[in-house]
């Protein structure tokens, strides 16, 4: 059986989705259909805030856990790992940038 996501490697998926379906909902409702489509930047900018979104979150739930007095060795990195296709979450954040790379190519040139 293969197992797509573990914790919240899901997250590397709906983060981008979410925002990209966001931000054009409102520049529909505020500049009009077809905003969005013309102006490959605001998917570019889009995917570059999911980016870094993406990787803070990674980060934070992949982080460490420091000796404590309940634990004393401490939370092993691969005890709880937040990952999408086994990759951990923070790591998704690189392909995300590169598709905003990727937009934003196209809108200045």
């Amino acid at each position: 059986m293969l197992l797509i996501w573990r914790g919240f490697g899901i997250f590397a998926i709906l983060i981008p989705i979410t925002f990209l379906f966001l931000v054009q909902y409102v520049t529909a409702l505020i500049a009009g259909d077809g905003y969005f489509q013309a102006h490959p930047i605001l998917a570019g900018v889009t995917h570059s805030f999911s980016a870094a979104i993406v990787f803070f979150i990674g980060k934070h739930v992949n982080r460490r856990i420091p000796p404590s007095e309940d634990n004393p060795f401490g939370r092993e990195k691969g005890d709880r790992q937040h990952s999408l296709f086994e990759i951990p979450l923070e790591f998704w954040a690189i392909p995300i940038a590169l598709v905003a790379f990727s937009n934003l190519r196209e809108a200045f040139f």
